[in-house]
C-alpha cells in the first residue's frame, strides 16, 4: 500500500496579529442558496429602506410645516376659522360705517324750541339755498352738513307729520331724506343730542336753520342788549 503524503500545514506569520485578521464566512462549495430565503433577506432589506425613506418624508414634510394629515386637517380648520372671523367683523363695521337701517325723525325740545332730530337726537336742519326739493349741499359742503341718508324704510316719532316726509336723489345717486321739500341735515359740530350750534350760520352760500314741526325755518330769538352810559375822556393816563 502507497502511503500519501500530506504536507504540513503554513505556519501563521507572526508579524500578522490575529487580532487584525478578519473572519469571512464563506458557503461551502457546492451549496445553493434557498430562493425563499433570498427573497425573505431582499424583503428586509428593501423594507428597511421603505421604512428610512417615509421617516425622512415625515421629517422633510414637519420642516416645511405639512406635519402630518391630522395636523394639516387642524390647520386648515384654524384658517377657515379666522375667515369667518374677518367676515364677521367686516359685516360689522360696515354696519356702524352706514348707520341703522331706519332714519327715525322725531322731535326734540332745545334752547330753540322743538326742532326735528335724528334717531341720535342730533338737531337736523334746512339749507335756504335748496330749490325744489334738491339738495345744493355737496363735497366739501356735505363734510361740515352730512345728510340724512335714507337706509330702508324711515319712521316718525310723536309730533311729527308723516305726510311731510319725503326723498330727494341726491347728485352722487344716494337718497336723502326731505321734510317739506326741504332736505334734510345734520351739523359736524353739534357733539352732542340737542345742540343747535349751526342754527343761523350762514355758510356754502346760504343760511342754515333748525326745522319745526310744520317744516319752517326756527328763528333764533333776537339776543336781549343792554345800553349803559359811558363817559368819555381825553385823559388816557391818570392823574389828570
Amino acid at each position: 500500500m502507497r502511503r500519501s503524503s500530506v504536507s504540513p500545514a503554513p505556519a501563521r506569520s507572526a508579524s500578522r496579529p490575529f487580532a487584525s485578521a478578519q473572519t469571512v464566512f464563506r458557503d461551502p462549495p457546492g451549496h445553493r442558496l434557498n430562493p425563499a430565503a433570498l427573497s425573505s433577506r431582499n424583503h428586509r432589506y428593501r423594507g428597511g429602506d421603505m421604512r428610512q425613506m417615509k421617516d425622512r418624508t415625515n421629517q422633510e414634510q414637519e420642516l416645511v410645516g405639512f406635519g402630518t394629515p391630522t395636523q394639516t386637517f387642524v390647520l386648515l380648520a384654524l384658517v377657515s376659522a379666522l375667515g369667518l372671523i374677518g367676515f364677521l367683523a367686516a359685516g360689522s363695521i360696515a354696519r356702524s360705517a352706514t348707520g341703522t337701517s331706519h332714519a327715525t325723525v322725531s322731535l326734540r325740545k332745545t334752547k330753540l324750541g322743538s326742532v326735528l332730530v335724528n334717531s341720535s337726537g342730533h338737531t337736523l336742519y334746512m339749507f335756504a339755498k335748496d330749490r325744489n326739493g334738491k339738495s345744493s349741499c355737496n363735497a366739501t359742503c356735505a363734510s361740515f352738513w352730512p345728510p340724512l341718508i335714507r337706509h330702508g324704510k324711515p319712521t316718525v316719532g310723536p309730533g311729527v307729520k308723516a305726510s311731510l316726509l319725503g326723498t330727494t336723489r341726491r347728485s352722487n345717486g344716494s337718497v336723502q331724506l326731505t321734510y317739506n321739500k326741504h332736505p334734510l341735515y345734520g351739523f359736524s359740530l353739534d357733539k352732542r343730542a340737542g345742540q343747535t350750534n349751526g342754527e343761523g350760520q350762514s355758510a356754502f352760500g346760504g343760511r342754515w336753520y333748525a326745522v319745526s314741526a310744520n317744516g319752517t325755518a326756527v328763528h333764533k330769538p333776537p339776543a336781549v342788549t343792554t345800553t349803559t352810559n359811558t363817559t368819555t375822556s381825553s385823559c388816557l393816563y391818570p392823574p389828570c
